[in-house]
């Protein structure tokens, strides 16, 4: 299904989009337990469906391990709370074993207390307590942050514990049977903070551990990449960072590199930005990037790979933790920000978690507040393939940055980088894609077909079209209360159909005196199209006025996409219509046009006779009988208030001797 929630800037009506909305989802669930329910692990299950992990609370003061199993389409199968009632228990990661047993990887902790215990937790299939294995200690903290299963059946974990002075922290890998039983355990740091966050086998048999670190670096923490061999022996590590604070909480392996994600604080202004570094598979750093969606807080706290090249990344964004929203977004291969949505449809959340799935799509997770309920909350997005190629000028062959390439209704949207290349993430099937935008000539590829897991080449070769106003300005003489107009000449001197949108703005009277016909359309490569601007004067009837307005003329040209055009009117008194008997009967342009809610209508009548004049929606009702009498010689007007009926096509119909005229009205509200 196609998510909700999608922000819309219109920068020009029918021309271009700039925004945010967020991908296809497959299926969403939100969890609950007690008061609460936030998920920090997530895993794709052999046999099909997933598993999460997390913390609950059940009586609101301590915290429990939590676990549930959701089949592939999002129902919930069983979900288990599980602790003791004096102690709070999160489980930050869970691993599926080849038995189909599931081991939870967290801490524990008296209530109120800092973690001091590492703890492991085995469970079935439907969720039953297998075992549970407790890492004690009344020094520091003691904390496993992730885990992998290894192909001897054992388990890998990582996380931190007390240093050896009792004063700093390491970062901790330890390597354990299936049942929570110790292999060995192996301490990585040096004399201040140091911890891991993730890990990753190597296609050797080693190990990839992603944390942060004090005691090396640039800064006051910095990302850490450690590479040790099957047995845990340190082989490489690598700091990432600058003189500000960087913290990692995310490693993906991709297509010959790594990306880790986190955050990045400035010492100086304590703003929180998200932060990603792609390094090759031996640990050597590419690029490091900065992401700022304007908040105070930004976090990427997971990330997964993108088929081919690239990333996804989840994780939030707001002024503070607590009043955050879910965050994704999308990178190419250059780090290069691709997409990004922003859900606002919950009071609060976070994503703490992405992975990209076997059978296509990722799935995140985390925690979302909603009518003042904490909530577990897991979402699937759609399987997608990449539609990617360049923007390149029809006539110079030149790169067009900037340019818009969207799918035809809005929903999805890419802009070209300064290289005038473009990726668009897609669902499997066949779409419509169109490159527009500003300096550019709409050009639409229909039925692209896109599959999954794959990238499909699709070019663009646009116009850049050019704008050529016909006047400087638009000057009228009028009589008051009749409808006058004059003709905007647009040109087009440039490549490509241009699109344009007039608006206009009535300065002196700020009545709804100035109108245009048509407010919008295209003008084709050399070629030129009138607008009509109307003028219907209505001042108190004592002499000559002065009305001062403007038209503006938005286009996709460049290097201006936007002209005002000044509009000024002399009005006159209205003339006197007994030395001027119309000849013929006349049903004239009713002014305003569309219109909202009253708009007058007149008719010329030669000599005095029997005039029918009503109003008909568009199923052939009669709506307003306006006149049904005797009409005397001369130009009548009659005003039609549209105020009690709906917003639409109607039309007015005039019918005399030997004469029937009908009009089309549209009612806007």
């Amino acid at each position: 299904m196609r998510a909700a929630l999608c922000f819309l800037f219109i920068i020009l009506s029918g021309l271009w989009v700039t925004g945010l909305c967020q991908p296809d989802t497959l299926w969403t669930q939100q969890l609950q337990i007690g008061y609460s329910v936030t998920l920090y692990g997530a895993i794709e299950l052999a046999g099909g469906g997933y598993a999460v992990s997390g913390a609950c609370s059940r009586d609101g003061s301590t915290q429990d391990m939590f676990v549930a199993r959701l089949t592939a389409s999002g129902h919930v199968q069983w979900s288990h709370a599980y602790g003791d009632t004096a102690q709070s228990e999160i489980a930050n990661s869970i691993i599926e074993n080849p038995d189909s047993t599931l081991m939870l990887i967290g801490q524990s902790a008296l209530s109120g207390q800092p973690a001091r215990t590492l703890a492991l937790m085995g469970i079935s299939s439907e969720g039953d307590s297998l075992w549970a294995n407790y890492y004690a200690t009344t020094q520091g903290q003691r904390k496993a942050l992730d885990g992998v299963a290894l192909p001897d059946s054992n388990v890998a974990i990582v996380g931190y514990k007390l240093g050896a002075d009792n004063s700093h922290s390491d970062l901790w890998l330890l390597k354990v049977t299936s049942h929570g039983d110790t292999l060995w355990t192996r301490l990585f740091g040096g004399n201040d903070i140091d911890t891991g966050s993730r890990i990753t086998l190597r296609s050797d048999g080693g190990f990839r551990i992603a944390g942060q670190t004090r005691s090396t670096g640039q800064g006051d923490y910095d990302f850490w990449l450690i590479e040790t061999d099957s047995a845990g022996n340190q082989n490489s590590a690598t700091t990432f960072g600058t003189v500000n604070i960087e913290k990692c909480f995310g490693l993906v392996v991709g297509t010959q590199s790594v990306f880790l994600s986190g955050r990045i604080q400035n010492v100086s202004t304590n703003l929180i930005d998200g932060y990603l570094v792609k390094t090759t598979d031996s640990g050597q750093a590419l690029w490091s990037m900065t992401y700022d969606r304007g908040f105070d807080e930004e976090q990427i706290s997971g990330v997964a790979a993108r088929p081919g090249a690239g990333a996804i990344c989840a994780g939030w964004a707001g002024a503070t933790t607590l009043t955050a929203r879910p965050w994704l977004f999308r990178v190419n291969d250059e780090g290069t920000l691709e997409q990004s949505w922003i859900d606002s449809s919950y009071q609060q959340g976070q994503l703490y978690g992405i992975r990209a799935l076997s059978r296509g799509g990722y799935l995140a997770w985390g925690g979302v507040t909603a009518s003042g309920t904490a909530l577990g909350y897991v979402v699937l997005y759609a399987p997608t393939g990449d539609v990617l190629g360049t923007v390149r000028e029809q006539r110079t062959g030149d790169i067009v940055p900037g340019a818009h390439v969207s799918l035809t209704d809005g929903s999805l949207m890419a802009i070209a980088n300064t290289q005038g290349h473009y990726s668009l993430d897609l669902v499997p099937g066949l779409h419509d894609v169109m490159a527009s935008g500003p300096c550019v000539s709409r050009q639409t590829m229909p039925n692209v077909r896109v599959a999954q897991d794959s990238s499909t080449t699709l070019d663009f070769s646009v116009g850049a079209p050019a704008f050529q106003c016909g006047q400087s300005s638009i000057n009228l003489v009028v009589h008051n209360h009749v409808p006058a107009f004059a003709p905007l000449t647009i040109y087009n001197i440039g490549t490509g159909d241009l699109d344009f949108n007039v608006t206009v703005e009535a300065i002196s009277p700020s009545t709804n005196w100035l109108s245009v016909e048509p407010a919008d359309g295209v003008v084709l490569e050399g070629d030129s199209m009138n607008v009509r601007v109307n003028v219907f004067a209505d001042t108190t009837d004592n002499g000559t006025f002065d009305y001062e307005g403007s038209v503006i003329v938005h286009t996709t040209a460049c290097p201006d996409s936007v002209e005002r055009i000044p509009v000024f009117v002399s009005v006159l008194d209205v003339p006197e219509e007994t030395n001027s008997l119309p000849r013929v009967f006349a049903l004239h342009r009713a002014y305003p046009n569309p219109f909202n809610p009253a708009t007058t209508l007149s008719f010329a009548v030669p000599n005095a006779s029997h005039v029918r004049l009503a109003v008909y929606d568009v199923t052939g009702r009669e709506v307003r009988l306006l006149s049904d009498a005797v009409q005397q010689p001369g130009v009548h007007r009659m005003v039609f208030d549209g105020s009690s009926l709906a917003s639409g096509v109607y039309f007015v119909r005039m019918e005399s001797t030997k004469f029937t005229a009908m009009q089309k009205l549209i009612l806007l509200k």
